[in-house]
């Protein structure tokens, strides 16, 4: 976009603007996975587009543009904001990926009941591209069961995240589980149990 190739190369330019915002624009970067979201994020934010488009000297957004910016922010937010949180470095969990993307999906799926002039192909791209990626999950397949065991546990998710309609079934499968494991521990103390005993013989 022409701002910000206009502030990149341009110091007079990136100053002018700096003035304007009163701080430096968010600009994309090949590297990071959510540099557009955010670069969006944040021109769509400093309101006044049109002035800052004048200082840095490049020609003004078009209406039109406008319209397609604020749409790309919304049909990506939902996945950007995911992203943001799975790659966090504290706090993040393997029990939170099976919610986020259940979240997501629900999210991008309201999407689609609004009227998107410009970002209609880009909505069902995020969001058939969501359901093909992450099939296994969104249908609690049994080869990732231990993500589903995971958010169980999660203190904060427990059963919440589950639909209605699969809660018992988890919950069953989840207990079963838990009690499984119990037996393997127990059975296993005993043996540390036995072994200490002979040796003190």
């Amino acid at each position: 976009m022409g701002i910000w190739n206009k502030i990149s190369r341009s110091t007079q330019a990136a100053e002018n603007v700096q003035d304007v915002c009163k701080k430096q624009l968010i600009r994309p970067c090949a590297t990071r996975l959510n540099s557009l979201y955010d670069s969006v994020s944040d021109l769509l934010k400093q309101g006044e587009l049109n002035r800052i488009c004048a200082v840095a000297d490049v020609p003004a957004f078009l209406s039109l543009e406008i319209e397609a910016l604020e749409e790309y922010y919304l049909c990506t937010m939902p996945i950007s904001v995911a992203l943001d949180r799975l790659q966090g470095e504290h706090g993040c969990f393997c029990g939170e990926l099976i919610p986020t993307i259940l979240v997501v999906e629900k999210k991008l799926t309201a999407l689609k009941l609004q009227s998107f002039k410009h970002s209609g192909k880009l909505l069902d791209a995020l969001l058939n591209g969501l359901k093909e990626r992450f099939y296994f999950y969104i249908n609690f397949s049994a080869q990732h069961h231990d993500a589903i065991y995971a958010s169980i546990s999660h203190p904060y998710f427990k059963l919440r995240w589950i639909p209605e309609e699969r809660r018992e079934d988890l919950r069953e499968l989840f207990v079963n589980f838990v009690s499984s494991q119990s037996e393997v521990l127990s059975s296993g103390l005993q043996q540390i149990s036995r072994g200490s005993s002979m040796e003190k013989k």
